[in-house]
Formats: structure tokens, sequence, C-alpha cells
């Protein structure tokens, strides 16, 4: 029964991803109205949710090798979205961060989302609503635990 169960919450999330991308990640813009990839966009969002982020913490979020992320942060950095740093206690340990620049950026992104999505959104009840967040910290806590699995 439980891997019966397990089936079919695995399904439900592979037909979920296209739309949760096109009705929720689409409201941030396309890559090319935010002048950054989607991999830049998620790890710019990431360092401003943590204001500063190790390299390796940040490659481990993204599900990305280390070298696959300096790529993507040397972007960042040319476009004055990111900062490096070292950690002064421990030299091999770089820290990202955001700009004030890449702040604003970001900060656009997200009021740009709410905005679109607030739109949507008002069509449903409070009630819905509520249950929509319920549910979607019950996702939020199970993810977790995986990530934690897969540490």
């Amino acid at each position: 029964m439980q891997k019966e169960k397990i089936s079919i919450f695995i399904e439900d999330m592979i037909t979920l991803a296209p739309v949760f991308k096109k009705n929720f990640l689409d409201c941030f813009g396309s890559g090319q109205e935010r002048k950054i990839s989607n991999h830049q966009f998620y790890c710019a969002v990431i360092i401003y949710k943590n204001e500063q982020i190790s390299m390796s913490a940040l490659a481990r979020n993204l599900g990305i090798s280390k070298q696959q992320l300096t790529r993507i942060v040397d972007e960042l950095v040319s476009q004055d979205i990111a900062v490096r740093s070292v950690n002064p206690r421990n030299r091999r340990i770089i820290f990202a961060r955001l700009s004030e620049e890449g702040k604003k950026r970001v900060a656009a992104f997200i009021e740009t989302a709410k905005n679109r999505l607030t739109d949507i959104f008002s069509a449903f009840s409070e009630a819905e609503i509520d249950e929509a967040i319920k549910s979607l910290c019950v996702l939020c806590d199970l993810f977790n635990k995986i990530s934690a699995l897969n540490a």
C-alpha cells in the first residue's frame, strides 16, 4: 500500500512540475525579460534568502557541481548582481552574496511575481488559500526531509 501511495505521489509531482513552472515560475518573467538565465535566477534567489551563503552550500541547494556553480556566479558577478568574499577564518571557504544592485533586482522580480500572482489568487476563497498554504508547508517539510536524506 505504501509503495502504491508513493507511486501516486511521484506521478502527481511529475504532472505538477510543468504546471508549476507555467503558472508560478514564469510569473518572475522569462530569462530574456530578467536578463539572466533560470539557473542564475534560482542562484540569486537562494543567495537573497540567505543573505550570504558558501559556494558549497549554494551548489548543494541548487543540486549542481561546484564547477557549474562557478560559471553561474561568475556571470552574476560580471552583471553586478553578486559578489564573492573569502571567509576570514578559513580562506578556503568562499561566500556569495548579492550586491546592492542584485538585491534590488531580485526584490523587483519577487514583487513582479507577487503582483501577477495576487491577481490570479484573488479569484480563490480565503479557505482555499489557507488550504493551499497548509499544503505547501507540508510539501516544504517533505522536501526538506528529502534534502536531509540526500545530504
